[in-house]
């Protein structure tokens, strides 16, 4: 199409929209819009002296549902550094429909961090308005729960140092009480166990053979003493 024929029709289009109270901008907005989504994230205990990157997802239900742009097929990522507030991307809708998005955070890296495992659903539905073109009206809401939200908010929570101290603490005396409960347990085994050569054993051997000693002995003199009294007639003697 030549020059000037581009030009004709660029102005009876204009002309058009001008006549009945519409200007281009207002013209190309009947396509449905969804509000960007705002996510928020919030931070608790001992920060990390350098500031964590956190990842939040936005997915579709329905691979082939509208997308914001720069999503990597029915996914959309936005990446929040440290604590704020930030949106993922408008989404153009198309056509007339009920559309169903899903938003989470990825879970970190850091140990000392526990990471908001909450699960935001997005509900988008896209209906014909009075001016012949398309509206959106969104609905989030949290978990399963009722309650509408503007914002979907991830609350992660960093270990205090205070804690981090009473932990290790605790671990301390734990391994002292196992250490002591061992020692504790082998002195127990050591006592229960047979001990060869007692020397409460050998005492009382001692005790005994001291006793048969001195029985015998006893024996002997009472029979030479008896022995003599008769005059030693059980030994030979002479009558």
């Amino acid at each position: 199409m030549k020059t000037w024929k581009r030009g004709i029709l660029m102005a009876l289009v204009l002309t058009v929209f001008g006549a009945f109270g519409f200007a281009p901008s207002e013209a190309m907005a009947a396509e449905g819009l969804v509000t960007e989504v705002p996510v928020r994230i919030s931070l608790s205990g001992t920060l990390p002296e350098e500031a964590e990157d956190f990842s939040v997802v936005l997915e579709a239900d329905d691979a082939s549902a509208p997308m914001p742009e720069g999503s990597d097929g029915a996914v959309c990522t936005l990446v929040i550094s440290g604590e704020g507030t930030q949106s993922f991307p408008v989404i153009r809708f198309p056509r007339v429909g009920i559309y169903r998005y899903t938003i989470s955070q990825q879970g970190g890296s850091n140990a000392d961090c526990t990471y908001d495992n909450s699960v935001y659903h997005l509900v988008v539905t896209v209906t014909n308005d009075e001016a012949g073109g398309l509206g959106a009206v969104s609905v989030l809401y949290r978990n399963e729960e009722s309650e509408k939200l503007d914002c979907a908010s991830f609350e992660n929570v960093y270990v205090t140092e205070t804690e981090t101290e009473t932990e290790s603490e605790t671990e301390t005396e734990t391994e002292t009480e196992t250490e002591k409960q061992t020692e504790k347990q082998t002195e127990a085994k050591k006592s229960d166990a047979p001990k060869t050569g007692d020397s409460t054993n050998l005492t009382l051997w001692a005790v005994l053979m001291g006793a048969a000693v001195v029985i015998v002995a006893a024996a002997i003199l009472a029979k030479k003493k008896l022995t003599a009294g008769n005059g030693g007639k059980n030994y030979g003697g002479k009558e």
